[in-house]
């Protein structure tokens, strides 16, 4: 669960599994959550949500965007959770299914 910050959530190369949701609650023009990928020069971003409204300062109630995704880090990379309020998150599972090689990891 990320609110309002940065958090890596794995660095190790391989394939995982990631299952959340991007959600907020009470949410302003401004407020984003997002996962990405970055290897310290470029950013990739995977899943995205920024509120946008057109005069700046509407609240929505809610809205929870849910994401399925297999992805691969290479050397270097970083899968990182972030968000921008207390009232903006990123909740799921992360889970390594194979290594750099595509042998699989047991749970």
């Amino acid at each position: 669960d990320i609110t309002n910050t940065t958090t890596t959530i794995a660095n190790t190369p391989g394939f995982y599994k990631l299952v959340g949701t991007v959600s907020g609650r009470l949410v302003t023009s401004g407020s984003r959550a997002e996962i990405e990928i970055t290897d310290g020069t470029t950013t990739k971003i995977l899943v995205y949500n920024n509120i946008l409204s057109p005069d700046g300062t509407t609240a929505y109630q809610s809205f929870a965007i849910p994401y399925d995704l297999i992805i691969k880090l290479e050397a270097g990379d970083t899968l990182q959770g972030r968000s921008s309020a207390t009232n903006v998150a990123v909740t799921g599972i992360a889970r390594q299914i194979a290594d750099i090689s595509g042998n699989l990891v047991n749970p």
